[in-house]
């Protein structure tokens, strides 16, 4: 009995920790450690599918307009057979001090077949002072990521 309960102990204590982490190439271009985190959560969630937490790291203006439910079926469904590899960021543009375009080289694996896409991103601080991802890269998958901007 008691072997079992610590057992599911360690086995809930290690799931918990259990999000695949991408390598992120570039780091050194992004120097606002805000953006940093918020660029490294939404590309580990999104290896992860957890897009429950990827909506969550979404614009305003993105909830507003693309329903929970509606972004979650289409990136589950989008998202099968893909699997995110690593990034490398490889130029950063402030447009202005809330406003970031960041070109990310995309590395993937789809249905077998290794991919590469070089896209430009945009995030965008919130008024909390939160960075936000307004258009992450569709990288040839994910069309929701591409379909609403603010």
């Amino acid at each position: 009995m008691i072997k079992t309960f610590l057992f599911a102990c360690i086995f809930s204590l290690i799931s918990c920790n259990s999000l695949n982490a991408i390598e992120i190439k570039g780091r050194e271009n992004i120097q606002d450690d805000a953006l940093m985190l918020a660029i490294s959560n939404y590309y580990k969630y999104e290896a992860n599918k957890n897009w429950d937490k990827t909506y969550e790291l979404r614009t305003n203006g993105f909830k507003s307009t693309v329903p929970f439910s509606l972004y979650k079926r289409k990136m589950s469904v989008n998202s099968v057979g893909w699997i995110f590899q690593s990034l490398n960021i490889t130029d950063v543009i402030y447009e202005q001090n809330s406003n970031v375009d960041i070109y990310i080289e995309f590395y993937s694996i789809l249905n077998g077949q290794h991919r590469k896409y070089t896209q430009r991103t945009n995030w965008i601080k919130s008024k909390d002072k939160i960075w936000e991802a307004n258009i992450p890269g569709k990288r040839g998958v994910f069309i929701m990521n591409d379909w609403v901007k603010q």
